[in-house]
Order: C-alpha cells, then sequence, then structure tokens
C-alpha cells in the first residue's frame, strides 16, 4: 500500500554517470484510445507523463508505481 505523504528531497536518488534516473508509466484507459497526462509543476499549462526520481530502497517497479501514485496525487 501507498504511503499518504509523498517522498521529499533528492538524498536517495539515483545517479548514472551524473543523470538523475527516474522512472513512471504511460496509464492507458481499458480501451487503450486515451492516456492520463498531469500538469507540469515547472512549466505552467504544460502537460507530461506522470515520472519521477527512482531511489535507492526501490526496484524500478515499485519506483514507478510510488510516481505515479505520486503525481495522480
Amino acid at each position: 500500500m501507498q504511503s499518504s505523504h509523498a517522498r521529499q528531497g533528492r538524498q536517495n536518488q539515483l545517479y548514472d554517470n551524473g543523470a538523475r534516473l527516474v522512472a513512471g508509466c504511460v496509464p492507458v484507459d481499458k480501451k487503450g484510445r486515451r492516456v492520463l497526462l498531469v500538469a507540469s509543476s515547472k512549466n505552467e499549462g504544460e502537460w507530461v507523463l506522470p515520472k519521477g526520481g527512482w531511489e535507492n530502497d526501490e526496484t524500478q517497479e515499485e519506483a514507478a508505481a510510488r510516481e505515479t501514485w505520486e503525481e495522480g496525487m
């Protein structure tokens, strides 16, 4: 079960050659006709796929699930 609070800080996030590793997903409806986008927190009026930092205590799948849940809050 997901926590009711989003994680904060970047001290546990993973990097590869200086690039921050991120995880996310492409959520689609049951018929595969629509994709869920979320409003960008950095650029007003832009829409993005849910994603965020992959942390060192998670698998890729766990990070993708957590980030998708956090972005959908």
